[in-house]
């Protein structure tokens, strides 16, 4: 018998290109009565416009269950937005191929009534297709996902992992750890995994890993993958995976090969190795699949295989040196573009421009303000590694960190090999900031801005030529439709709720929250009863308090979700939080006293039908008067904010949404639309330099060799 347990519990399906597994999924949920009790979310990470469609015909006849698209394809892309959309305490994931069997969600729920637990997983049964072959055992069960620990309960070893075909997440754990890092994620045109691997080495800081025998799901096995053909590219792709990973042993195979053999051509024994069937003993099947995956591994890493050659090193400074060796485990082979960042600050923005194609992440979760000379290392690392691994270009996410000390150096080194960008989140506050700037921007190939007023700052202030202006991607709902129209309440009658004022984001001086909420609160009753200020994001709990003293003394209603940024930075709430924030707030409040300060929110806010009341003069409050999206006042005079707050309450009345230009904004401000400009500035950058890269080897074409 379980335990009672309090905890809801959210299912959520990653589907591909498989209608028809999909069906068996929701049907074995549906027969035990699941969607009826649990959230149920299906992430369609198919890239098929025709399984897309029949993805979505067929969720929709399950009621209570959601549909949304992985855009563009991504295991850990769509395991991320799954997430997002649910609200369980209890977030358990299963293959679009799989079916839960009775008592699944049950005994997960069980597990974690221990507060030690962070992450529980079940048994794994083969549905074969067809019978699989003699072979077919042992080590190679692993890539088939099929897994059996036994009929007792207990913890994983360090060694022992669970699939995502059957795991389950305590949610504050997985927020806590950051959730799935994207840039690990499978996708179809790049099968390299490790990404339920990688989430859980990271969960083992904070909790134990519970096996659960009543959790159990049967997992299609199709003919297909039973081959001896699927399994070598199956590792050879592994290859990749362990060049992501901290797993430094797979070409120890290789290496005791080739000293006992020599070595051979790489064609003539991957082709050897392809000629024939194994017989029936899994150890030949086996060694065969690590001969292919070491020998992968090897050529990815830019090594020569011989032994002889692995035992050479340069004068010069090698990609063989220690602080390479967390590069070599994150940056995969075919990455053309490398994007960095410094812990939380705005590494969330790579889930915008990750989809432009071979581009990947670093994050040394280094604190620039506190850690310069550490941060300044790892760029002038980072630059040395791209360079010699045929990256076309390195660029800084936050590129305010070149405000700090010793760039300068690594930025006009004359053997740089990669070209590099950067986004500006802010101009320079002073006049030696302004410099600095100027010095450092002159030996990069690019600075992007997001508003035309910035771009036409630097250009004139500083006499930088080389400044572009992109869009801001929306943040938090780039995959949802512009809604067209929003129904808002009319009048201050009881019947009618409030207007929501939203103040998100991070609570600082210079973004003038206090201001509005004081002007507020000596607005006229009339006023005060139609609306209620809607608050989420960073914020020093001296100024919550404030904040929320002069709300109360004011009357004035309240829906606060405020948090210290110590733990998260700025993303100081969970994004499902956020959006909810997001989607309550009917008007966008910007009050920023800094004119050029550009909110990532604003394209969201566009996307959501939201109207907005901004600071007039400033980069987006120029935006809002050129589209008639709202209405703006003179920064920091209370009567013209009161008097502008009227004048849309007005227009809200008989307006439901901002018009079409506010439509046609939004689209122009699409993830698609801004990662294509990003790219074209990258690519238009990058050509004078790359005729001189250095050869490099490419996974795809390997694995096609094979």
């Amino acid at each position: 018998m379980q335990p009672k347990v309090d905890f809801k519990l959210s299912i959520a399906i990653c589907a591909d290109n498989r209608p028809d597994v999909l069906r068996n999924c929701l049907g074995a949920l549906g027969d035990l009565g699941y969607h009826l009790v649990h959230q149920v979310v299906v992430v369609d990470n198919s890239d098929d416009a025709v399984h897309r469609l029949a993805n979505e015909k067929l969720v929709q006849s399950w009621p209570g269950v959601r549909y949304s698209v992985s855009e563009p394809p991504s295991l850990s892309r769509a395991r991320s937005l799954a997430l997002a959309q649910t609200s369980g305490d209890l977030v358990a994931f299963l293959d679009d191929d799989a079916t839960c069997q009775g008592g699944w969600a049950e005994a997960l729920m069980a597990s974690f009534s221990d507060g030690d637990v962070v992450c529980a997983g079940g048994p794994i049964q083969p549905n074969w297709e067809n019978p699989p072959p003699a072979w077919l055992g042992g080590e190679l069960l692993q890539p088939l996902a099929i897994l059996d620990l036994g009929d007792s309960a207990r913890d994983l070893t360090a060694s022992e992992f669970f699939y995502g075909a059957n795991i389950a997440f305590r949610r504050t754990a997985l927020q806590a750890v950051g959730g799935f890092a994207e840039q690990v994620g499978q996708t179809n045109t790049d099968p390299m995994g490790d990404q339920d691997i990688e989430v859980q080495r990271r969960l083992r800081e904070r909790g134990c890993l519970r096996y659960t025998p009543g959790a159990k799901v049967r997992h299609l096995i199709r003919s297909e993958r039973c081959s001896a053909q699927w399994f070598l590219k199956r590792y050879a792709w592994q290859s990749g995976s362990d060049a992501r990973t901290p797993e430094a042993g797979t070409l120890a195979y290789l290496a005791t090969l080739l000293q006992l053999q020599g070595m051979p051509s790489a064609a003539d024994r991957i082709h050897e190795h392809l000629a024939t069937e194994p017989g029936s003993l899994t150890e030949q099947a086996v060694a065969r699949a690590q001969f292919v995956r070491g020998l992968a591994g090897t050529l990815l890493n830019g090594c020569d295989p011989t032994p002889r050659m692995m035992a050479v090193t340069r004068r010069r400074r090698t990609l063989e040196a220690p602080e390479f060796e967390s590069f070599k485990c994150q940056v995969p082979g075919e990455t053309e573009y490398l994007f960095l960042e410094f812990g939380v600050a705005h590494a969330y923005l790579f889930g915008a421009y990750g989809e432009i194609k071979g581009s990947s992440l670093l994050n040394p979760q280094l604190d620039p303000g506190r850690q310069p000379k550490e941060c300044a290392e790892f760029v002038r690392n980072a630059l040395f590694y791209a360079g010699r691994t045929g990256v076309k270009a390195v660029v800084l996410i936050t590129a305010d960190v070149l405000l700090c000390p010793d760039y300068e150096e690594i930025l006009g080194d004359s053997e740089r090999e990669v070209a590099v960008f950067g986004f500006l989140h802010r101009v320079p506050r002073d006049a030696a900031s302004g410099e600095q700037l100027q010095r450092r921007c002159r030996n990069m190939e690019g600075l992007f801005v997001y508003s035309e007023p910035v771009q036409r700052y630097l250009e004139a202030q500083y006499g930088l030529t080389n400044v572009i202006h992109v869009p801001h991607p929306p943040v938090f709902l780039a995959n949802v439709p512009v809604r067209a129209a929003r129904r808002l309440p009319a009048s201050a009658a009881s019947d009618q709720p409030r207007l929501g004022l939203g103040l998100l984001g991070e609570v600082r001086p210079e973004k003038g929250y206090e201001f509005v909420i004081d002007a507020l609160s000596t607005a006229a009753f009339e006023v005060r009863s139609r609306i209620k200020i809607v608050m989420a994001g960073a914020v020093d709990a001296e100024v919550e308090r404030r904040i929320q003293a002069t709300c109360a003394a004011a009357c004035v209603v309240t829906e606060f979700n405020l948090r210290s940024p110590a733990a998260r930075g700025y993303r100081a709430v969970p994004d499902n939080v956020f959006i909810q924030a997001l989607l309550d707030s009917d008007v966008i409040v910007m009050p920023y006293e800094a004119g050029d300060v550009f909110s990532g929110h604003f394209v969201d806010a566009l996307r959501a039908g939201s109207w907005f009341l901004v600071t007039r003069g400033s980069a987006i409050g120029n935006l809002v008067d050129r589209h008639s999206l709202g209405e703006t006042f003179e920064r920091g005079d209370r009567r013209s904010f009161l008097a502008a707050l009227a004048t849309l309450l007005e227009r809200i009345a008989s307006e439901p949404s901002p018009g079409p230009e506010r439509l046609r904004l939004a689209e122009a401000c699409s993830t698609a639309k801004v990662c294509r400009q990003v790219e074209e500035a990258l690519g238009k950058a990058t050509t004078a330099r790359a005729a001189g890269r250095l050869p490099s080897y490419h996974l795809p074409r390997l694995v096609t060799g094979l």
